[in-house]
Order: C-alpha cells, then structure tokens, then sequence
C-alpha cells in the first residue's frame, strides 16, 4: 500500500508543474525516473526537477533516478511500445539506449506507416 501511495504522489508531482519544497524532499527520484522512461522522456529529463528544485536548495537524487530510468528503459524500449508510440504518432525523443533502439525503432516506423 506504501508503494502504491508512493507512486501515486510521483505521478501526480510529474502532472504539477509547481514544485514547492515539500515535494522535492519528499518524492522518490528513482519512481520518477522509471515513470519518465515508460512516458519516452530522455534521460536528461531529472534536469527540469534539480533545476526546480534548486530553488528551495534541495538536492534530487540524480542517481537513483538515472538508475531507475535505465531499468524503465528495457520494459519501453521494446518493437510493441514502439509500434504503440507510432500508431499514436507521437514524437520520438530518442529515449532509447543504442542497444535496446533498434527493435523500438523496427515498431515505431511500422506504427508511423499505419492508419487509425
């Protein structure tokens, strides 16, 4: 029940474009990195919440999302996601690692070819 409660604060804190202090000590950086890598976010993306979090001179675990993030990969990094992504016609932002691109990218140009 802890991690669900957990998990539901980060998905709602990823929906929030305020973050206060609160949040920032608060939120499970490795949730948000897995969560932003099943959502196509690049890696990079733990910059917007340091740089938010900065603000109130709290320090994100950089880490721990990073390292989550890359576990997030292998599940979204897959040909279904990216037929999924590309029947949905949304934008690729080069999420995927080199080694795990190529079958995202096989269903990805595939979903992109398909009518709704």
């Amino acid at each position: 029940m802890r991690k669900f409660a957990i998990l539901s604060l980060s998905l709602l804190l990823l929906g929030c474009s305020h973050w206060d202090k609160n949040n920032c000590k608060k939120t499970d950086w490795g949730i948000i990195g897995y969560e932003d890598s099943l959502q196509g976010r690049p890696a990079n993306e733990y910059e917007v919440y340091v740089r938010a979090c900065e603000a109130y001179k709290v320090k994100i675990d950089v880490e721990d999302y990073k390292e989550q993030h890359t576990a997030g990969l292998k599940k979204f990094c897959t040909y279904d996601m990216g037929l999924r992504w590309g029947r949905e016609k949304k934008e690729y932002l080069k999420t995927c690692t080199p080694d795990l691109e190529y079958g995202f990218m096989l269903g990805y140009e595939r979903g992109l070819k398909e009518e709704l």
